[in-house]
């Protein structure tokens, strides 16, 4: 049985008559493409970790029901949360004005912006948009039509690169693939706290300004609910505690 507020009071009791009990348990789906820490991330035993999955777990607990994780991708979120795949999708979602036509966007969960990532050895280097365009340098950046747009905007003498692949994008800056990573700047603090004396945030000015939150299906229980817990989990810093604690 999914989120089943709103259904009629009727259907409810032919439900609760015709389908046995185990059936009646609530569920909201929480969509993700577990390839973002500190946000979400999928595990390679299947599970998923993350700031958003243990505060999705929490949220639905305290709503009455279980949480369920789907997985999805970034060229297909949106198709899949308007086909009604998920509820709720989550895992470091950006505002954008395409997105919330499709549902109700939750209260926000932090503002943040595009930053570099780079080797340490290098980080007086990229400290600049126009200290990254020179002929040479090579950027690399997430799949997305927004940071494309934005790269294409920004780079006309470096290089760039889509990696189709997130799990590499740390690996490729290690291994001297690419020079500068530009990303999210909560993404950029991670992976330099991850890999400390290795990788440094080049700047902590933003070159852009965005907004995270979760994107809901137009269900104003639904809405209610997970507001109420997103709201608790922020004034008691439990979400930014689990953002910080992501390894």
């Amino acid at each position: 049985m999914r989120w089943t507020q709103g259904i009629g009071q009727g259907l409810m009791i032919a439900l609760a008559f015709c389908a046995p009990a185990a059936a009646q348990e609530k569920v909201i789906r929480f969509g993700l493409t577990g390839d973002y820490p500190p946000f979400a991330e999928r595990l390679s035993d299947g599970s998923y970790a993350g700031a958003d999955v243990v505060i999705a777990r929490r949220i639905a607990q305290g709503m009455g029901a279980r949480a369920e994780f789907v997985l999805t991708g970034w060229t297909r979120l949106s198709e899949d949360f308007a086909a009604g795949r998920f509820d709720v999708a989550i895992g470091g979602l950006t505002v954008l004005p395409d997105r919330a036509a499709l549902g109700t966007f939750s209260i926000p969960l932090m503002d943040d912006g595009k930053r570099p990532l780079a080797l340490c050895r290098d980080k007086g280097r990229y400290r600049s948009i126009a200290a990254i365009d020179r002929p040479g340098v090579r950027v690399q950046i997430n799949r997305g039509p927004a940071i494309a747009a934005l790269a294409k905007q920004w780079f006309r003498q470096a290089s760039v690169t889509v990696n189709p692949d997130d799990a590499t994008l740390t690996d490729r800056l290690l291994n001297g693939q690419a020079d500068v990573w530009i990303t999210d700047g909560v993404v950029v603090d991670h992976m330099a706290r991850l890999h400390r004396g290795k990788l440094c945030a080049t700047t902590r000015e933003p070159f852009t300004h965005l907004t995270k939150a979760w994107l809901i299906r137009n269900d104003p229980a639904l809405i209610a609910g997970i507001n109420a817990g997103l709201a608790r989990a922020l004034k008691d810093g439990s979400w930014q505690k689990a953002l910080r604690a992501v390894r």
